[in-house]
Order: C-alpha cells, then structure tokens, then sequence
C-alpha cells in the first residue's frame, strides 16, 4: 500500500471484473462511464480481454494467462453443475493472491476505490486487511439468495420455489456449507497468511461488502425481494 496524504479530485479507480467476456464487458462501461466523468480507472482481469480495455482508454493489468484463460474455458466439466463450481473455484483461488498483491501495490488511502465482481476474493480480503473502500457487484441476480422468489440455478432446482421458506433457508445453509468446503480452506490458508481470522459461509454473505453491494442487472430480470 502506498501511503500519501489524501487529496482531493479524480479517483482512482480499480476494477475487477473475473469471468467470460458476458462479465467483463459491464465492468469495461462501467469503466468508460467514471473515465468520462474524469476518474483514472484501472481493469484488472485476464489478459484475453487486454485489448479492449486499452481500446476504451483505461489501464490494464493482468491477473493469470491468456492460456490458463482458454484452459478453463475448455474445461469440459465446466458446464456441470457440481464439477463445473469446483472448475471456477479452482480458478478464484488461483486468482485470489494475485488480485490482493495488484490492489496492494496500487492502493493510496483516499485516492483509491475498487469495485469488483464477487468472485474477486482478493478484494475482499484487502478491504479487511488494509481498509480498501470496496463495493461489490452482482451481475446475475442468482447472487442473492432470496427465501421468497428464489433464482433457479439447474433445472433440477426448478422447483425450489415451491419450498415452505424454512425449507429454503436449509436449502441455501447445506449450499454454503459445500460451497465452503471447496473454497475454505485455501482461502483461509491465503487469509492466515495475512494475519486474518478464518471467515467461513463465502457465497452466503462474505463475498459481498459490507460498504456496498451493486445488483448491475435491470429489474425485470431480478425485480427486488422482501
């Protein structure tokens, strides 16, 4: 971390967006939109999509290889439902020491935002280890799992939504639990390592910070719940 007096005027502003291109491509607007509006914005992300960034005008710095990138893509357990998390977890673990070293090499209290996706475990760990303001964006509304209308996420969990709400809570709990026994142990190996207590439900609240969390969807595809 870079320490200076705060100043005011343009930010700088770090991006995170960790996916296909269906979840860089609303990182990349997003990122025009605070350049026009006269803010430096640096997109941290897979090298595959380097191209486009510089195109827009915004800095770029890589996280993996373009081919660790096409590695998972071809993955052909990645469209599964149980192997195909455990494909992506693999890739946000891997992920997740070179997100926080790039953030806490750039960060300069007050000068820096970041906004990434959930799955940037990296972010969240800096904004606990040394107070990065973060806010997090959800770009599927799958993301929040709501007891009244719940997203669909296999057809075979089409029908969740007729479940008494009591049985949706133990649903969501016994998801966290085995989303949790995939994603735990390294992350909380990487957050011990930092001198952080063990965090655990990862995907049942954690992801998100506790600053702001930004549903980037329109509503007719995730109207709000109670």
């Amino acid at each position: 971390m870079v320490k200076r007096e705060p100043r005011n005027g343009p930010l700088h502003i770090l991006l995170v967006p960790l996916g296909s291109a269906g979840d860089v491509h609303p990182f990349v607007a997003v990122g025009a939109a605070l350049r026009h509006r006269g803010h430096l914005v640096t997109v941290i992300t897979s090298p595959v999509f380097e191209r486009l960034v510089r195109h827009i005008g915004l800095e770029f710095v890589p996280v993996g290889t373009a081919e660790e990138f096409d590695a998972l893509l071809q993955d052909p357990h990645l469209w599964e439902f149980r192997r195909g998390f455990e494909v992506v977890a693999k890739a946000v673990l891997t992920a997740t020491p070179q997100i926080y070293r790039i953030i806490s090499e750039r960060y300069v209290a007050g000068e820096t935002i970041v906004a990434a996706a959930g799955l940037a475990f990296g972010a969240r760990i800096a904004q606990e280890r040394l107070g990065v303001p973060l806010a997090t964006i959800q770009l599927q509304p799958a993301a929040f799992q709501s007891v009244y209308q719940s997203p669909v996420l296999h057809p075979w969990l089409s029908r969740i939504d007729l479940l008494p709400r009591p049985l949706k809570r133990g649903v969501f709990r016994f998801a966290y639990f085995l989303a949790d026994r995939i994603v735990g142990p390294e992350t909380n190996r990487f957050r011990a390592a930092l001198g952080l207590p063990p965090a655990r439900r990862f995907l049942g609240g954690w992801w998100n910070s506790p600053r702001r969390v930004i549903g980037l969807f329109p509503e007719w595809f995730g109207p709000p719940q109670p």
